[in-house]
């Protein structure tokens, strides 16, 4: 008897087990034509997506590659970009970046630690991770090499939180705060969270990469993928999200597999920011698109709420993306937010103990 249920009982676990296997391998690509943009993207000459002066700072035993963006004549002011969970430079587009070098502006984008050719981890000690905050040191490594006072600070989801950070702990560097399709708690259960078909499609389809070979197919196809779960309420440049994946397997150094472990830890091991946000008194803009699937609405509505004298854009139809149509908008607002809170920001520094900035080829 004992072995007759032992014996359907592994015939049940193999059954799920195929069950799952087939579900996670028979995703449908997203989008549907995702085999033809593939050829597109291969068949096609890769855009440079840097035209900037490209250089290293160092923070400890991390070595951060950034970009200066430079206006042409003297720069009213410097904006470092801080991008999100995963994500390198490549990801601000210069759509979004470049109104603000035509407005008089340095901008600042770089690499986190452990993403792109910024330093990888190779210790990383999951009982002690580093932390939102240590990336934040990682900015300010960055702005003291750039030889920059102060700063406007503006980060994306992830980059959000980081922004949060470092004008919490660095207010006499931050001239102001931009948290975009972010949260200043991503881990606060009475707020909406992940959209629950987002969820689902994250899983699956994380599961049926990871299972997919390690090449340049299945990289394209995966940013292809991410791109339009996570896109809002209007169609996605599919050519260019795989133009991106392209560049960055090819011209740098593709994507580290243990990235997002890491950046996940730093989210969790930092906590909430709701007590040190009430106490801010930078001059903060918070944006967030009504359709963000990823970081829900309510999110940026909270940080907005917390942080004293914010200003607030809502933008319907926009999820946890950057795309071309909503940028106008974006900008519209962002640009004279920045212009109205400038300071002298580029200065001489005495960078004794600092490490030497590096100019080098992006190829």
């Amino acid at each position: 008897m004992l072995k007759k249920v032992l014996f359907l009982l592994v015939v049940m676990i193999g059954i799920l087990f195929i069950a799952g296997y087939a579900y996670i391998t028979t995703a449908p690509d997203l989008p549907e034509n995702a085999d033809d943009i593939y050829q597109q993207v291969i068949s096609t000459e890769l855009p440079e997506f840097y035209h900037g002066e490209a250089a290293y700072a160092q923070n400890g035993d991390v070595k951060l590659w950034y970009e200066l963006n430079k206006p042409e004549g003297d720069a009213k002011g410097t904006v470092i970009l801080i991008m999100g969970y995963g994500s390198t430079s490549i990801n601000w587009p210069e759509y979004f970046f470049m109104p603000m070098v035509e407005a008089g502006y340095q901008v600042i984008r770089f690499d986190h630690r452990d993403i792109g050719l910024s330093t990888w981890l190779k210790d990383w000690d999951e009982s002690d991770p580093y932390t939102l905050e240590d990336i934040g040191d990682d900015v300010i490594a960055i702005l003291d090499d750039a030889a920059v006072d102060k700063a406007h600070i503006l980060g994306m989801s992830m980059g959000g939180m980081v922004a949060q950070s470092v004008a919490i702990n660095h207010p006499d560097r931050t001239l102001s705060l931009t948290s975009q399709s972010s949260t200043a708690y991503f881990g606060d259960e009475s707020l909406a969270g992940i959209w629950p078909e987002t969820m689902k499609d994250i899983t699956r389809y994380t599961a049926k990469f990871m299972l997919a070979d390690d090449d340049l197919e299945s990289a394209i196809k995966y940013s292809l993928t991410v791109s339009n779960l996570f896109k809002g309420n209007y169609k996605k440049n599919n050519l260019l999200s795989g133009q991106l994946s392209r560049y960055e397997y090819e011209k740098r150094n593709g994507s580290n597999p243990e990235a997002a472990k890491h950046h996940e830890a730093a989210i969790n091991a930092s906590g909430s920011r709701y007590d040190a946000l009430q106490k801010l008194t930078i001059p903060t803009l918070v944006i967030h698109g009504k359709a963000d699937p990823l970081v829900n609405f309510e999110h940026g509505v909270k940080t907005a709420e917390l942080i004293p004298n914010a200003k607030r854009l809502w933008v319907e139809d926009l999820g946890h993306d950057m795309p071309l149509s909503f940028t106008p908008k974006i900008l519209g607002e962002l640009i004279p937010f920045f212009d109205q809170h400038n300071g002298d920001d580029i200065v001489e520094h005495d960078l004794s103990g600092v490490a030497t900035k590096k100019v080098m080829s992006q190829d």
